[in-house]
């Protein structure tokens, strides 16, 4: 399949001609282009190494772009589908294509030689499958052990795909922490992951108590977890499908009244406004939605609860048509999301 037929999915990974690894983000792209942030780059001073090249991993985002602007201003342009400058890496660039899918069947066929890291990776996805029933082809395997620019410390990095396998393994990662399998993040790895976030919009208690329940997360042998979900294919819009129209910064109180795809990539919750700050004309009989690609936003709220929440207020349009609205968090540190009013009725159903 040529380079401009591929189908590009958050999760995936792409290199450039440069030796600079890229990671996906969504599933809207440009023809013949990848909406990509830069994750590892070539360091000579950097603490990864594959082949005779050192890399240095770079995950701030504001970091991701300064590197851009620095050495491939080219890559940032304006995109009027999304009202904003975003990277985008021709596919002409690319030198390579990483899939999470391929990176696991790869290391299960090699499972009788894998060092005791790789093995652990194997027995995580091998007690998911057992807990959840669902197959070896509906998980992949991401992050620096797709690339071979893993450490022994690295975190485990997953990827669920299929709406009806997402609900199986939510269900299933529920049973493990019951059987011990997998544990929840102590009160010290949640300080540091509380850190790491720069979560500091909200406090340190209310971080917790979102992160605690959230299952996809955790601790597994002594390493680090995460696993992200992806809905069937056929879910997720084509670039030009939808129009983003910036009108920028919103705070929102709002009621949640639907958190059912706030498992996946991006998590979406539809809400009902009860105040904003600062006020917009817009038409509040239209959906509107709290949405993020970044992961530290998905499963943060659910039905019943109110919440508050600050990002970018965009208009969401087909066919020259304002259908709905989408307050999107996760391009700013000033964007954050907390409850403040609880669901006493939670479960876990999905």
């Amino acid at each position: 399949m040529s380079k401009s037929n591929m189908i590009y999915l958050e999760g995936d990974f792409i290199e450039d001609y440069n030796g600079i690894i890229y990671d996906v983000k969504g599933f809207e792209h440009p023809p013949n282009k990848v909406v990509a942030y830069p994750r590892y780059i070539p360091d000579p001073k950097g603490d990864r190494r594959r082949g005779n090249i050192r890399y240095r991993k770079i995950y701030d985002l504001n970091e991701r772009y300064e590197f851009l602007r620095k050495r491939l201003k080219k890559y940032i342009v304006y995109d009027p589908i999304f009202d904003t400058n975003i990277p985008e890496i021709p596919v002409e660039d690319l030198l390579r294509h990483y899939n999470p899918r391929e990176t696991l069947l790869k290391l299960l066929s090699e499972s009788r030689s894998l060092n005791r890291v790789l093995s652990d990776i194997i027995s995580l996805v091998n007690y998911i499958i057992e807990y959840s029933g669902i197959s070896y082809d509906n998980i992949g395997l991401s992050g620096s052990y797709m690339v071979d620019l893993y450490r022994p410390d690295s975190d485990i990095d997953l990827i669920i795909y299929g709406d009806e396998t997402s609900k199986a393994v939510i269900k299933g990662l529920y049973e493990m922490y019951e059987d011990s399998v997998i544990r929840r993040y102590s009160l010290d790895e949640l300080h540091s992951l509380y850190r790491f976030r720069k979560a500091y919009k909200i406090s340190f208690e209310e971080f917790k108590y979102i992160e605690s329940r959230k299952p996809f997360q955790g601790i597994f042998h002594n390493k680090e977890f995460y696993i992200r979900f992806l809905r069937s294919l056929e879910k997720y819009h084509k670039y030009g499908y939808l129009k983003y129209h910036n009108l920028g910064r919103l705070h929102i109180t709002a009621y949640v009244t639907d958190d059912s795809e706030s498992i996946y990539t991006p998590c979406k919750y539809r809400v009902e406004v009860l105040s904003s700050n600062p006020s917009y004309e817009i038409d509040l009989k239209k959906p509107f939605y709290v949405v993020s690609f970044r992961g530290r936003y998905t499963y943060s709220a659910f039905k019943g609860e109110c919440i508050e929440a600050e990002g970018k207020l965009e208009e969401v349009y087909r066919d020259d048509e304002v259908i709905q609205y989408r307050l999107l968090l996760g391009e700013s540190y000033s964007d954050y999301l907390r409850i403040v009013r609880y669901n006493e009725y939670q479960s876990h159903n999905i």
